[in-house]
Formats: C-alpha cells, structure tokens, sequence
C-alpha cells in the first residue's frame, strides 16, 4: 500500500515513476539510505555511520566529466579491469611511489617513439632473459607497434 507521495506506508520506501525506490533502513546502529532498481539490485547505498559517510555505488556506467582537476584521497586505491586498462594524456606521465613499482605481464613492450628511453639504478642494473639481442632491431608493424614474438 502506498501514499499519494509514492512512499509505502510500512517501510518509509519512496517508488519513483521509473521504478526504483529509495529507502532508509537501520543499518545496525546507523542509517543506510539505499537506491534500488525495479528487479531488486541495489544501485546506491550510503550508510550514515558515526566515522562518516560510506559510499557504495554499483552501475552499468559511470563517467566522471570536469573541466578542472580531479583528485583521489586515500589509503589504498585498487583498480580491477575485467578487459582492459588505458591511461592515456596529452601530456607527461608520471608514476612515482616510496617503495617498488612492479609490473608483471604475459609480455611487455617500451618504446620510445621519438627520444631515449634512458634506464639509472643507485645501485645495480640485473638483466636476465634467455636471449639478450642487443642492436637487433625488429620492424614496426603497420600500425605502429612491435609485432608479437
């Protein structure tokens, strides 16, 4: 049973014309105000906890557009692409950390397509691989890159 503002009249729920519905629960000692889709999904939950705001938002999409920057604060911060990650700029890239930086991948390729690519260690420089080809160029393939080996 609803009310003329769409809200049920039990549990607080407010249904949209589309079909969500927002709600507020008791989250166990804090309120969490939650989005749900017309099948049941919840889209956007916000638990209301004393430390502060918690966010959680799950969608087909999502695109972040600013003119000006954007900036990212926290502890840790995980990204997981299920087919693919690209970075791009139109500008320098710049990755810097106080511990390591480890790549890892079934293949890697550096190129520099105008200018050096210039490698400096405090300390030692380690390279192993099973063939080490020095001065042996192989060709571009027509889209720009080095073919697979």
């Amino acid at each position: 049973m609803t009310t003329d503002e769409g809200r049920d009249a039990q549990g607080g729920e407010m249904v949209l014309r589309s079909g969500y519905a927002v709600d507020v629960v008791d989250g166990g000692g804090h309120e969490v105000l939650r989005l749900r889709a017309p099948d049941g999904r919840i889209c956007l939950k916000i638990a209301l906890s004393p430390s502060g705001p918690e966010v959680e938002l799950s969608s087909v999409g999502l695109s972040i557009v600013s003119d000006g920057d954007v900036r990212v604060a926290c502890d840790r911060f995980e990204v997981a692409a299920k087919r693919g990650l690209t970075l791009a700029t139109g500008g320098d890239l710049r990755a810097e950390a106080e511990g390591q930086i480890e790549t890892e991948a079934f293949g890697q390729r550096h190129r520099a397509r105008l200018g050096d690519i210039a490698l400096q260690a405090n300390d030692d420089v380690s390279l192993d691989g099973e063939r080490i080809r020095l001065n042996t160029p192989q060709p571009l393939t027509p889209q720009g890159k080095l073919p697979p080996r």
